[in-house]
């Protein structure tokens, strides 16, 4: 008994460890695809984000976006245009990149909130349809998506602000505002996408 407990435990490691890579990779793969649209770049990075947070366990999520952070940071060429290196998270960028950690740790803790269970049933999922449970918990994960979205748009703002001197006004013109709409619809791709994932894999 034992030993299928250590064996189950073990399998768990690995299926985490192999998560987070996965998790990671996407994120750099995702970090690739930029159009230059002024200092602020357009990536297909916070959908990469936005996937990580919904699709992984929340412990999985923040040391995937951690370690991508990490490796960057230590000079591979993971961040937008195949950069790498500290000085990227000093940088224009670099908010966002900072945005990334924080949202995603709160986007997380929000939807590790609504999904806990009581009597072994989810706060998010009350009796009904799958459609309407469907509907609610994408609800809630638009919520936590809106959130990170905000989060990182903050950060991002507020580096941007401290580099050139300008007022939040001028950083959130050049910064926010021409990506919001986008940014929304990666945010809901990332919820079809993670959804569909989550019903493909097996639950452990």
């Amino acid at each position: 008994m034992e030993k299928a407990i250590a064996a189950s435990s073990a399998q768990s490691r690995v299926r985490s460890i192999v998560f987070v890579a996965i998790a990671i990779a996407l994120t750099a793969a995702c970090s690739m695809v930029t159009v230059p649209l002024g200092p602020i770049p357009f990536t297909l990075q916070n959908f990469a984000i936005s996937f990580t947070v919904l699709a992984l366990k929340p412990k999985e999520a923040v040391a995937a976006i951690a370690g991508y952070l990490l490796l960057g940071a230590i000079g591979l060429p993971v961040f937008a245009g195949f950069a790498g290196g500290f000085s990227k998270l000093l940088g224009p960028t670099g908010g966002f990149l900072w945005g990334y950690l924080i949202g995603g740790i709160i986007a997380v803790s929000i939807l590790a909130a609504v999904r806990k269970t009581k009597g072994g049933k989810s706060i998010v999922a009350p009796k009904g349809t799958r459609w309407q449970q469907v509907l609610l918990s994408a609800g809630w994960e638009m919520m936590a998506m809106l959130v990170l979205i905000c989060i990182i748009d903050a950060c991002g703002c507020l580096q941007y602000m401290a580099l050139y001197q300008v007022d939040f006004l001028a950083a959130f013109l050049v910064c926010a505002a021409p990506f919001l709409v986008v940014d929304i619809c990666k945010a809901i791709a990332a919820i079809v996408c993670a959804q569909a994932v989550k019903a493909a894999l097996p639950t452990k």
